[in-house]
């Protein structure tokens, strides 16, 4: 695959079906890989973050 209709993440005319579709992934995959370690994700594996423990003296700093 050549890239040459992309430049910065964006689409460039003209541009194959093939090219349009590996962009797609490419970015799909990049917003997955965001949305896992956002605590506030609706994401199954944002479950298995290791969630943040106050003591008594920073609760509410």
């Amino acid at each position: 695959m050549t890239e040459s209709c992309i430049t910065e993440g964006y689409l460039e005319a003209p541009c194959s079906l093939s090219q349009r579709v590996a962009l797609f992934n490419k970015i799909s995959n990049s917003h997955q890989e965001k949305q896992a370690v956002n605590p506030f994700s609706q994401d199954k594996s944002v479950n298995q973050l290791q969630k943040r423990r106050f003591s008594k003296e920073e609760y509410g700093r």
